[in-house]
């Protein structure tokens, strides 16, 4: 994300991401991973991959923010059933020209302008409180 310098007081929280999917690709070897290229609907600059794959034990769903480039990588962690369901809805969408939307809602809450651009001072790992879909089919 771009680095930005300025008066804190103009700038307001944003506790949930949106993202328009670009592109889906999933990759199976010996576990199922799907992988998103997604740009912002509320941030101004940037682009984000997202990582989709198995639930272990330790795993939490998180999103990187980078201060060096204009790039936030999400890793959410689904069981496999869930990640297949998921799959198969997207497939649904394949001919259609809306585009799929994922809301991620975040615990700690960024800061951001009316601009769209975010207030990032350093690299940082934020863990989401949950995460949605709207997948259009018709």
């Amino acid at each position: 994300m771009k680095l930005v310098n300025t008066n804190k007081d103009s700038w307001m929280e944003i506790d949930k991401i949106v993202l328009v999917v670009n592109s889906i690709d999933v990759d199976y070897s010996e576990k199922l991973s799907v992988n998103l290229s997604c740009n912002f609907e509320n941030i101004s600059k940037g682009r984000c991959k997202v990582r989709i794959n198995e639930k272990t034990k330790k795993s939490s769903n998180s999103l990187s923010i980078f201060t060096d480039q204009a790039l936030m990588i999400v890793d959410i962690k689904y069981d496999y059933v869930e990640i297949e369901k998921l799959v198969n809805f997207m497939i649904l969408n394949k001919n259609n020209k809306k585009k799929i939307k994922a809301y991620i809602a975040i615990i700690e809450n960024l800061m951001g302008n009316d601009s769209g651009c975010l207030f990032v001072n350093k690299d940082m790992e934020v863990n989401s409180k949950s995460i949605s879909w709207n997948i259009p089919i018709i």
